[in-house]
């Protein structure tokens, strides 16, 4: 992951987009250290797969992202 802030290990909420057309989604971001972060969403979402970016947004901000390496539609784990 490339952070442009510090991402807590207890969780924040953030903004998330997973693919450049789909629609921003809320999420709770949790730092895993390594340089890896957790991202539990908010709402189910189909179609997420290893290998495609995600991208944190806070009050319109980039926070940062990575490349999702496991994910099971509501949970993923993103490293850089």
């Amino acid at each position: 992951c490339n952070w442009l802030s510090d991402i807590a290990e207890s969780g924040m909420d953030v903004s998330i987009k997973l693919r450049s057309v789909s629609p921003v989604s809320s999420a709770k971001l949790y730092s895993t250290g390594n340089n890896c972060a957790e991202i539990h969403l908010d709402a189910v979402q189909y179609g997420i797969a290893p290998g495609q970016a995600a991208v944190c947004y806070q009050d319109g901000r980039v926070l940062g992202g990575g490349w999702i390496y496991k994910s099971n539609n509501s949970k993923m784990q993103v490293a850089a």
